[in-house]
């Protein structure tokens, strides 16, 4: 009997049949476990590590350029000897000047938030505002008491760039501006969005461009 049940052993482990059961176990047990890691998608460090990436690839100088003209005059007027004497000087003008409104992204502060899969930002860029004015003189009109000069051409620099500031507020220029930049920050919503992932910023979470352009307004 012994012998009998040590034979059908044998038979059993050398059969074919059951080396091919083993192999076929094996094999779909491997495509089960690939296709359960596939269908898992990446993990939670591999998707912090994608956002880290994202951030940085839109971390560069956002411009917008656009010029300003405009016609403008300028008088001054010196006095001596208790007013009695009086040297004046005046000039009318055509200013151009290039006007550049910049956002630097990589003054955006964030934190990553692993465990409740949330995007802070902390502080979003500050436009900056540069003006290069280009002063083109006509009918200059001085006196060689009260000369034009360094000075002259420092107030008149100072109005350009007070004026065309004030004039920025009412243009499109800053709208546009603020939609470059929301387009840039565009990718990470839709990655936070792909990976389910939630932004926040100033205790609001963030899920489409209106939301961020929103912000801007505020």
């Amino acid at each position: 009997m012994n012998n009998t049940l040590k034979n059908n052993l044998q038979n059993l482990l050398f059969s074919p049949k059951v080396w091919s059961a083993i192999l076929l176990f094996i094999l779909v047990l491997f495509v089960w476990k690939q296709c359960k890691a596939t269908s898992d998608g990446p993990t939670l460090e591999e998707q912090s590590a994608l956002i880290e990436k994202q951030i940085k690839n839109v971390s560069k100088l956002v411009v917008t350029e656009g010029t300003f003209s405009q016609v403008y005059s300028y008088k001054d007027q010196k006095k001596y000897f208790l007013d009695i004497l009086k040297f004046e000087k005046k000039a009318l003008m055509v200013v151009n000047s290039e006007v550049f409104i910049q956002y630097n992204l990589k003054d955006l502060a964030y934190e990553i938030n692993e465990k409740e899969k949330l995007i802070l930002l902390k502080k979003l860029p500050k436009e900056e505002i540069k003006v290069l004015p280009k002063i083109q003189f006509y009918d200059i009109n001085e006196s060689v008491f009260n000369p034009f000069g360094a000075n002259d051409y420092n107030k008149i620099a100072g109005k350009v760039q007070k004026d065309i500031e004030q004039k920025l507020q009412t243009s499109s220029m800053v709208k546009n501006a603020q939609n470059r930049l929301v387009a840039e920050l565009s990718g990470l919503l839709v990655l936070s969005n792909t990976l389910g992932w939630r932004i926040q910023y100033d205790g609001e979470i963030i899920t489409t461009e209106q939301d961020l352009q929103r912000k801007f307004k505020g």
